[in-house]
């Protein structure tokens, strides 16, 4: 529940973030997407992270809040991750003189797997928590005090 309620609020949060960069920087050239896509794949790798690093420097409670996040929002994350890596390759795609021509095809990451993501991601999934599976052990072993 509690888990729940943190997603909100950091949805809140990136949504008061994105409305600045948008008032800071306006639409120009999509430098605000970059800008927010960037602090939201930032804020994903914080809230992964800080199980990995901080477990011992952290309340048990907000260890296991962003435990709960990372195994929810895996997925998410690498999803993020590919979304950004094609916006980088559509937008040197269109900067090519060739874009323009009628039979140029621009091949993105997005477009390599077409329907085949799911297994992809169900991959990564599998390998993340092959290795975060110690990590959420010690997030369990923690005393309560801290």
């Amino acid at each position: 529940m509690l888990s729940t309620i943190t997603v909100g609020v950091l949805v809140f949060i990136i949504s008061l973030v994105s409305a600045l960069i948008l008032f800071i920087v306006g639409w120009k050239d999509g430098i605000a997407v970059y800008a927010i896509s960037c602090f939201a794949l930032a804020l994903a790798t914080l809230i992964i992270l800080i199980p990995i690093f901080f477990y011992k420097r952290i309340k048990k409670l907000m260890v296991a809040i962003c435990l709960n996040i990372s195994i929810v929002g895996f997925s998410f994350y690498i999803i993020g991750i590919i979304g950004i890596i094609t916006m980088h390759q559509k937008d040197t795609c269109r900067d090519d003189l060739k874009y323009y021509n009628n039979d140029y095809d621009c091949n993105t990451l997005i477009d390599i797997f077409e329907f085949g993501w799911s297994w992809v991601l169900l991959f990564f999934a599998i390998i993340f928590f092959f290795f975060y599976i110690k990590v959420i052990k010690n997030g369990k072993a923690l005393p309560e005090s801290k």
